[in-house]
């Protein structure tokens, strides 16, 4: 809709399983693992380089103007806190807990798993907690590490590193807080890192015109109620992009630029994930558990809960491993990708 309305030509891409194919590239390029979001970048790059050499990003629209579910979701947080700890412990966490999984984007079971056990943290640590929600949140890390391996950790507090910042005295607001931590962790290490490493795989030069530092500054100004407003989302964004946009756009459900890895894994995949999590070099090497890659791999694949976050960020650990540790090449690790899906 946005190019008929400007005349510009879109080009669409189909993604399947066989995405699977290109990890050991993606790692290459990124020289270590990354979320589902690296592999969105890097396919949107390949199919952009076939055409223009620059590209402008949207990289800072959520961290600027308050994009994210868990920016409202904290104040869901805290009215449901209201509630009596017991309640929500014992009868409620369990009626999340039942709630059957679709392995879809933000699904109702995900939400309300989210928003039950946050509500059970202290207050300091829910941001904390809520940024690794999905994939591997303090307790996961103790079982996923070895007893070993733990013990040769010297500093494994990931937590108060993202506390340090959310308790500053650099924002008064909550949701100007959580923007503010983000602005400091999420984008230099993650958002950024991806989006200039997968564009430039191809050749292509990514700007992200939203984290041009006038921009972050004239945003960091605006009242947080302007941002998220009313429970709307990137509610000053929105005002100003209604001008240019038609009403279809702004009025769509927020979607993750990712894919279905989670139906993927327990299809296509399955054979795929199932030997690898067998084959592991970390479980190998004493670093992770067998028992919790084994049970959590299980788990996804029965259908009991949605995992893919966190096994998609093993297996490019293990392809990381094969590509920096064992020095394999990228047509070795082809094959073997290619002998373990079906």
């Amino acid at each position: 809709m946005v190019a008929d309305r400007y005349g510009m030509k879109a080009h669409t891409e189909v993604v399947h399983a066989d995405l699977i194919r290109l990890v050991p590239q993606m790692i290459y390029h990124m020289d270590e693992p990354a979320d589902p979001f690296a592999a969105g970048v890097f396919l949107a790059s390949r199919l952009a380089a076939k055409h223009v050499k620059v590209v402008l990003s949207g990289d800072g629209g959520d961290e600027n103007f308050a994009g994210y579910d868990r920016y409202r979701g904290q104040r869901l947080i805290d009215i449901y806190s209201l509630l009596p700890r017991w309640l929500r412990a014992s009868v409620l966490k369990r009626l999340a807990d039942a709630i059957p999984e679709s392995f879809g984007y933000n699904s109702v079971a995900q939400k309300a798993r989210w928003l039950s056990d946050l509500s059970l943290c202290k207050p300091s640590e829910r941001y904390a907690e809520s940024f690794s929600y999905l994939r591997f949140r303090p307790k996961h890390k103790e079982e996923l590490f070895s007893a070993a391996s733990r013990a040769r950790l010297e500093d494994a507090d990931s937590t108060g590193k993202i506390l340090e910042l959310f308790d500053s005295e650099r924002a008064e607001d909550i949701v100007d807080r959580m923007l503010f931590t983000d602005l400091m962790t999420r984008m230099p290490d993650h958002l950024l890192a991806i989006g200039d490493r997968m564009s430039m795989a191809h050749s292509v030069e990514a700007r992200p015109v939203l984290s041009d530092a006038k921009i972050v500054e004239f945003a960091a100004s605006i009242p947080a109620h302007l941002k998220l407003k009313n429970g709307e989302l990137k509610h000053m964004l929105k005002a100003v992009a209604s001008r240019y946009l038609p009403k279809q756009v702004l009025a769509r459900p927020k979607q993750g630029f990712t894919f279905p890895l989670g139906r993927w894994m327990r299809t296509e995949l399955r054979s795929f994930l199932t030997t690898l999590a067998e084959r592991s070099r970390f479980v190998e090497h004493g670093i992770f558990s067998a028992e919790y890659v084994r049970r959590i791999t299980n788990e996804h694949l029965t259908g009991r809960a949605d995992h893919n976050y966190r096994l998609w960020i093993l297996i490019n650990l293990e392809f990381w491993y094969r590509s920096f540790m064992d020095a394999e090449s990228l047509e070795s690790q082809h094959e073997h990708i290619n002998a373990l899906v079906q």
